[in-house]
């Protein structure tokens, strides 16, 4: 019941833009670009919302390729994890795959799919690596959202990697 009341709310907001030719406000302009097609296309045909415009069509091979020369800016080591990460994307999505149409659910999935196969902190860079990926390719037009933003990403401490040093071992490394 909350839900439909901010949908009304939503609803009589942009009903009153349209009759006073009025502007939106950031708020409801926000909700309007992240609503789902189904929805979005009813308010086209109430003449609420405009038509999208049309998101450009880019593979995320070549999106990831692209985005790699583009960051010339970065140094070697920083362009060599933006390739490790664009090949975990392309284990798990097509290289054709259009970015646009790769949803949250799918990311979901693909956050899974790392756990199984890699350590925390590794999941943890893919994750805010993919996520940069997504925020430029919005900048650019080829996204209208960020199918990553909202995934949780574990620790990029690990604790497996700890070991306790006894105090005579620890004298014995100084003294050396």
């Amino acid at each position: 019941q909350r839900m439909a009341e901010e949908i009304k709310i939503k609803l009589e907001t942009l009903n009153a833009a349209k009759i006073g030719g009025c502007s939106l406000d950031r708020e409801t302009a926000v909700w309007v670009a992240n609503l789902g097609d189904d929805l979005h296309a009813k308010l086209v045909n109430a003449g609420l919302v405009v038509v999208r415009q049309a998101t450009s069509q880019q593979a995320l091979a070549q999106y990831v390729e692209g985005y790699r020369e583009h960051r010339a800016d970065v140094a070697t080591g920083t362009n060599t994890n933006y390739g490790i990460v664009g090949k975990r994307l392309l284990a798990f999505f097509p290289g054709d795959r259009l970015l646009h149409t790769i949803t949250e659910s799918e990311a979901d999935r693909w956050l899974v799919w790392l756990k199984t196969e890699y350590a925390g902190p590794t999941v943890s860079k893919s994750v805010k690596v993919a996520r940069q990926f997504w925020a430029q390719a919005i900048r650019d037009g080829l996204a209208t959202k960020n199918p990553f933003a909202h995934l949780r990403t574990p620790s990029e401490v690990n604790t497996a990697r700890a070991h306790f040093v006894d105090r005579p071992t620890f004298e014995r490394v100084i003294d050396a």
